[in-house]
């Protein structure tokens, strides 16, 4: 794919490119900045996503790059949409690796590449880690009471330790 620019309308000081470059296509009325000048991406708020900063008539817009490039290059994104990243690398904002999709077919594209699961650690509400539930189904007998002090000690309910003894949750782990 060859690299392609277009001015961004909203800020007509800058470009971006289908490969996920903004540029400076105008010498700025004061301040430092010079024509043709790659804006340096960061990563805002320890986040995943690379943003730039645009100045308009004294104004400061931050951009996300994907979005700025699906803006730029595909349209304004539909109401209910947002941007998936085909690859599902969200450090890849080139063109190729963008689409609009509701927020339910992004969440099925997460789980169906594997960048979401509800197994073990991956799981949000995870709790123990895949260590934590060894040492337990290791340690476990079966003797009454068990499960209460495990339940304690880890900081988990009673049902959640019977069902990682039972293995009813963390099966992913009865192979290892």
């Amino acid at each position: 794919m060859i690299e392609h620019w277009k001015v961004i309308q909203s800020h007509p000081d800058y470009a971006v490119s289908n490969y996920g470059s903004v540029k400076r296509i105008v010498k700025p009325k004061r301040g430092r900045g010079r024509i043709g000048a790659i804006l340096k991406p960061r990563i805002p708020g320890g986040g995943a996503y690379p943003a730039v900063a645009l100045f308009c008539e004294g104004d400061v817009t931050n951009w996300y790059v994907h979005r700025l490039v699906a803006h730029v290059f595909i349209g304004a994104c539909p109401e209910g949409h947002e941007v998936n990243h085909i690859d599902g690398n969200k450090q890849n904002p080139r063109l190729d690796n963008l689409e609009y999709v509701t927020r339910s077919g992004n969440m099925q594209h997460a789980f169906r590449t594997g960048l979401l699961s509800r197994e073990g650690v991956r799981n949000s509400k995870a709790v123990l880690t895949e260590d934590d539930v060894l040492a337990i189904r290791s340690e476990y007998t079966g003797t009454y009471g068990q499960c209460a002090s495990f339940a304690r000690r880890y900081g988990v309910s009673h049902a959640a330790i019977q069902d990682i003894v039972h293995g009813r949750n963390w099966a992913h782990l009865l192979a290892v």
